[in-house]
C-alpha cells in the first residue's frame, strides 16, 4: 500500500536540492531591516483599533489652522505649553524606539554617538573633579579656618 499522499515517490529520497546561496553582511542586514519594519508595522496595526479616533491627526490639523492671535494666546498658556512639551518628548521617544535599531547599524552614526559619549564623559569627569575640589575646600575651611567667614577664607586662599 502506498502511504504517500501527494505523489507516488518518497519526498525525502527524491527531493529537489536547493542550491546553497552565500549571503553577504549587507544582504543579511537588508533582510533584517525589512523583517524588523514588517514586524513593527504588524505590532502597530495590532495596537490600533479600527474605530479609534485619530487624536494626534486632529491635534495636528488644529495646530495647522490656528489663527495668529490664538497661537499667541496658546504660547503664553502655561498648561498648554507644558502639555505640548510633554507631547514633543513622547513623540521623540516613539521615534527613537522605532528607529534606534536601524541607527545602530550605521557606522557613521555609531562613530558620532561614540564621540558624543566621550564628550559627555569628559564633562562628567570635569564636574566630578570640581565637586571633589569644592568638598576638599569646604573640609579645609571647616577643619582649619572655621573661626572666619567663608568669604574671608576664600580671600585668604586667593592671596596665597
Amino acid at each position: 500500500m502506498n502511504n504517500f499522499v501527494f505523489g507516488s515517490t518518497d519526498p525525502l529520497l527524491y527531493s529537489n536540492i536547493v542550491p546553497r546561496q552565500e549571503y553577504t553582511e549587507p544582504d543579511i542586514k537588508k533582510q533584517l531591516d525589512t523583517v524588523m519594519m514588517q514586524y513593527q508595522q504588524m505590532q502597530q496595526s495590532r495596537q490600533q483599533e479600527p474605530t479609534q479616533k485619530d487624536w494626534i491627526g486632529d491635534f495636528d490639523n488644529a495646530l495647522k489652522t490656528l489663527d495668529a492671535d490664538v497661537a499667541e494666546a496658546l504660547s503664553t498658556d502655561q498648561e498648554f505649553t507644558q502639555l505640548n512639551a510633554m507631547m514633543q518628548q513622547d513623540i521623540q521617544n516613539e521615534i527613537m524606539i522605532s528607529i534606534k535599531w536601524k541607527l545602530n547599524n550605521k557606522q557613521e552614526i555609531v562613530q558620532r554617538v561614540k564621540r558624543m559619549m566621550d564628550i559627555i564623559d569628559n564633562y562628567n569627569r570635569t564636574k566630578a573633579n570640581e565637586d571633589r575640589k569644592n568638598l576638599s575646600e569646604i573640609a579645609d575651611y571647616i577643619q582649619n579656618y572655621s573661626d572666619m567667614t567663608f568669604n574671608d577664607y576664600k580671600k585668604l586662599k586667593e592671596n596665597k
